[in-house]
């Protein structure tokens, strides 16, 4: 399973966490992991996203301002 560490993606136009997000869903990895601010990118927001790209949550937890989330593709 591939991890992909969000926290530092940028805050300009093309830099921000929710376009490094999609980039890692284009990947289309089976399996990821995803860390990420969870001021960034909620979690419901994450599902919603996953979702659309064909990904579902497989488990999650929220930890000093992290959202540390499995995905799987569906």
């Amino acid at each position: 399973m591939k991890t992909y560490d969000l926290r530092n993606a940028g805050e300009g136009c093309i830099d921000n966490p929710a376009l490094a997000l999609l980039d890692v869903f284009a990947k289309r990895d089976r399996e990821l992991q995803v860390i990420v601010k969870a001021e960034d990118i909620p979690l419901e927001v994450l599902r919603d996203v996953a979702r659309s790209c064909g990904y579902e949550v497989k488990s999650s937890r929220e930890e000093d301002g992290l959202l540390v989330a499995v995905l799987v593709r569906s």
